[in-house]
């Protein structure tokens, strides 16, 4: 220990660790550096995919019951369709989303009330 309490390394350190790489026993992942424009970019990319997914999800659990609500006009069939399209939709939701309880709640119940306002007009 030197006169600041660092404890100084052995004078063998570098070439324990260098004969440790060359050896495989520690493998030090390669250092990827980051520019703040580059991490800008890549943030809003992702954010741009993710609200894509969204809105292509959001689309699609809408207009598919409702096209197969229109197309094949039974009361039993418009019924099935919307329980199981909100069984899945409230499964998606719990299963990919990062909400709270309370907000998963509500949008279950906003898709629920769409479909079911879907089926009242349409009978």
């Amino acid at each position: 220990m030197n006169k600041a309490g660092v404890t100084q390394a052995s004078p063998h350190f570098a070439n324990d660790l260098r004969k440790a790489i060359n050896d495989r026993y520690a493998i030090l992942p390669p250092v990827r550096s980051r520019t703040r424009k580059n991490y800008i970019r890549e943030t809003k990319l992702g954010a741009f995919w993710k609200r894509l997914y969204m809105a292509i999800f959001g689309g699609f659990a809408v207009v598919a019951p409702m096209l197969l609500m229109v197309l094949y006009k039974h009361i039993l069939t418009s019924l099935l369709t919307t329980s199981l399209a909100v069984f899945l939709f409230a499964l998606a939701m719990a299963t990919f989303s990062t909400a709270n309880a309370e907000t998963l709640l509500a949008a279950v119940a906003a898709y629920a009330a769409v479909l079911v306002v879907f089926v009242g007009t349409s009978s």
